[in-house]
């Protein structure tokens, strides 16, 4: 028997909640999900033991999936070694370890592309597809998206679109529209990341057309301030580093005052300042010069304060200039014409999706992003209100007949898998 650690021993018994494992590459992590789903299929401390096939388990490759169905194999067939059919108790606790081996090769244990898939089939009346629709090959893909958007981008060329006209102009150059094509394909990629890609889609460019009287205003404040805040939380861990070598007894103590200024001034900028007040501030930050009296302290000390100084600065004075065109007035005037531009381009991805479609149907295709939304509609319901905004999302008689059979969902590289889908 392996010896857990307290906190792996925690996640391995851990009921009644939501559990995020977070560790280090190679600290166990699979080794203790593994060890979990063991406990659970044989069932401890009096908890009603759960079927092998009761378990969604997500990994991010088809490898790991593999990797995992092993060892869950290994664990089963080690603890089957163990017992012998002396009593009746061993014999039945032997007959269901077998039918939980027998169960493997039908076990949700796989990707998560894997699993929407294996429900696409299973519910494939309820979208009315073919059942029997295959994952396209990437490269094959590709091709068919390049020769699809250079029909249509041609198509409004030769009809002198005056939309697509203006967004060219823009978006092109003297060497063509190699880069119209792939903000084209890069905005529609990213839009179905999102839960609901036409609500996405509409809902940037409303942002982009309303006009606004402030940067305050704009629906991308908050995240910008984040993100402010963010770079400053990392501003500071590097000045708290140059103060605690100033303070050491044989430190360059009299460079203290320049550090602690810096720092005082980024201390003020707090979340509850409105934007324009966070930029202002930031703006305004100066800088003193270290001082230049002689000062006895280790030189290598001192070297190492001047370096971490002019990292901030170098850092402050990006952000200075960076911020400078967020605050710049002709941004907040411009944004109602980019969002007519941003209309356009969407009109345009709307027009290549719906092309891209009918080509995947025609040959019996699927991307991964299709089964994903595929899955999706199988599972929830959006409320829209009258703009077309998500304002409630309700679960499909799929996913409460799916909650019903899994009684729990595991997911191993949880941050890679979420990123992916």
């Amino acid at each position: 028997m392996p010896s857990w650690t307290p906190m792996q021993q925690a996640a391995i018994d851990q009921r009644g909640a939501n559990i995020l494992v977070s560790a280090a590459a190679g600290s166990g992590k699979t080794a203790v999900l593994t060890e979990r789903v063991l406990n659970r299929i044989l069932g401890s401390n009096g908890e009603k033991s759960i079927e092998l096939d009761r378990f969604l388990i997500v990994t991010f490759t088809s490898a790991a999936a593999q990797e995992m169905k092993e060892r869950i194999t290994h664990k089963l067939s080690s603890v089957m070694n163990e017992l012998s059919e002396e009593t009746r108790e061993n014999r039945d606790l032997l007959d269901y370890l077998e039918k939980q081996m027998a169960l493997m090769p039908q076990a949700s244990i796989s990707t998560i592309h894997s699993f929407c898939l294996k429900t696409i089939k299973s519910y494939f009346n309820r979208l009315e597809i073919d059942p029997n629709i295959k994952v396209g090959n990437e490269a094959e893909l590709s091709m068919m998206r390049s020769e699809i958007l250079e029909d249509l981008m041609e198509e409004y060329l030769e009809e002198k679109n005056a939309d697509f006209m203006a967004l060219a102009e823009v978006y092109g150059n003297v060497q063509g529209l190699e880069n119209l094509k792939e903000l084209i394909l890069d905005v529609s990629t990213f839009s179905k990341s999102t839960l609901f890609p036409e609500v996405w889609l509409k809902g940037q460019v409303k942002k982009l057309k309303t006009p606004y009287a402030s940067i305050n205003e704009m629906p991308w404040s908050e995240s910008f301030k984040k993100q402010i805040l963010s770079i400053l939380a990392d501003l500071n861990k590097i000045y708290d580093k140059a103060m605690a070598l100033c303070e050491d007894h044989i430190g360059p103590i009299l460079y203290k005052e320049a550090i602690e200024s810096d720092q005082n001034q980024l201390k003020r900028i707090e979340y509850d300042l409105p934007l324009d007040e966070m930029i202002r501030m930031i703006q305004s930050i100066n800088f003193v010069a270290l001082s230049r009296k002689k000062q006895e302290c280790d030189p290598v000390l001192k070297e190492k304060v001047k370096a971490y100084r002019d990292l901030a600065k170098e850092v402050i004075k990006g952000l200075q200039e960076d911020l400078a065109y967020v605050q710049d007035e002709k941004l907040l005037k411009q944004l109602p014409d980019v969002g007519r531009l941003m209309e356009t381009l969407v009109h345009v991805i709307q027009a290549f999706e719906a092309r891209y479609s009918i080509r995947k149907q025609e040959a019996g295709l699927v991307d991964y992003h299709d089964l994903e939304h595929l899955c999706l509609e199988l599972l929830i319901e959006p409320e829209l209100d009258e703009e077309g905004e998500v304002v409630q999302i309700h679960y499909t008689e799929v996913a409460k007949e799916l909650s019903s059979f899994y009684k729990e969902v595991y997911i191993d590289e949880y941050q890679d898998s979420a990123t992916r889908s």
